[in-house]
């Protein structure tokens, strides 16, 4: 596969990538509701791409948040290394990434906290707008309770993981190192 450099933007209305960061390049909804996309967060010396399918649940919680599940799945033949470094960055983890068992995919709870949604300005936290296009979620990994946030904006084809609470670091890390960490290889 050519090196191609995407941390600029490759097409006009498609946003340059900052750490953590992500293009939607496809989103599909399903006749089961499952929402479907495709994830690239490639650079200029590695490929990296994955599969995002988001399984609704139909009935909501008392608050309004809707719990359902979310699937990462590694596209074969790409290199996720760096992406998962500016991963570190972003949850401010210090120290190596841990050694985990490889895996091609994981899922996770995620809850629906808003949609139609806008970014405050600076970039930092999101505000009901008529015209909003973010999706913002809450994963939670049930088997060490970690957290961290997957924001989702369709329409400007751009996706985001970011930080819940540092203390959450070392789990989330560990879970995005089994798919994404440069040495892993199929299972």
């Amino acid at each position: 596969m050519p090196m191609r450099n995407l941390s600029a933007s490759p097409e006009p209305n498609v946003p340059a990538l900052w750490p953590g960061s992500f293009r939607i390049l496809n989103s599909t909804t399903q006749s089961d509701g499952t929402w479907q996309m495709r994830a690239d967060a490639s650079d200029a010396t590695e490929i990296c791409q994955f599969d995002l399918s988001v399984k609704f649940v139909a009935a909501g919680l008392a608050s309004g948040f809707k719990s359902s599940t979310v699937t990462f799945t590694r596209r074969s033949d790409t290199r996720c290394h760096n992406f998962l470094a500016s991963l570190t960055r972003v949850l401010k983890f210090h120290g190596t990434i841990p050694a985990v068992a490889p895996s091609k995919l994981f899922a996770a709870d995620i809850i629906a906290i808003a949609d139609h949604v806008e970014r405050m300005p600076g970039g930092h936290g999101f505000k009901p707008s008529a015209s909003g296009t973010w999706f913002v979620s809450k994963l939670v990994f049930s088997d060490t309770g970690a957290e961290v946030y997957l924001n989702l904006d369709d329409t400007n084809r751009i996706g985001e993981l970011s930080l819940k609470d540092e203390g959450y670091g070392p789990d989330v890390v560990a879970k995005f190192a089994s798919i994404f960490d440069g040495s892993v290889r199929d299972p």
